[in-house]
């Protein structure tokens, strides 16, 4: 009985050796012969083309959201900036002003509204030199900065050393906070 047994795994093992023995002439000579390029482009794909199926259309009504982050900060790039230009000579003037009271030499323009302007001269820097802008603001937000860009536009700047408190004065009036 058990020489049978024994037979039989003999023959089992046998029989797989003689199958790798072949699959391994046939690798052989694949590697030493392999199939010219007319071969292969005339052979079926090693896939079945019936098992793919295309995906369904696009439906018309499907809109894709545009960035609006991105042209918000576009749109905005170049009011913050020419705000943050324009208003400079002001700020020499209020620099020299504050040079003037270290002296305490009479200034034309109080205290109380330097500070006020360099509060928001500095928050519109921050703003303008901010990588984060576009993440951090939301759209009231970003109204609030255009309508303080737009309103900081509409006061006059001529004549700028004879009208420096007035023209300090209209700006602290249009109470501009940026966040």
């Amino acid at each position: 009985m058990e020489l049978l047994l024994n037979r039989d795994q003999n023959l089992d093992q046998l029989h797989q050796l003689a199958d790798l023995f072949s699959e391994r002439k046939q690798l052989i000579h694949q590697i030493q012969h392999p199939p010219t390029l007319e071969e292969r482009l005339s052979s079926p794909p090693p896939f079945h083309s019936s098992s793919y199926k295309p995906p369904p259309p696009i439906p018309e009504d499907l809109h894709f959201k545009t960035h609006d982050t991105v042209t918000q900060i576009q749109e905005v790039d170049n009011v913050l900036l020419a705000t943050k230009i324009r208003p400079e000579p002001i700020f020499k003037e209020l620099n020299k002003e504050d040079e003037r009271e270290d002296y305490r030499i009479t200034v034309r323009v109080p205290l109380e509204h330097r500070d006020h302007l360099w509060r928001w001269y500095s928050c519109l820097e921050d703003l303008y030199e901010s990588d984060q802008v576009g993440r951090t603001l939301t759209h009231k937000e970003w109204r609030e900065v255009t309508g303080a860009c737009k309103r900081i536009g509409k006061v006059s700047f001529h004549n700028l050393s004879h009208r420096l408190p007035i023209i300090c004065r209209n700006l602290v009036d249009l109470q501009i906070k940026l966040p």
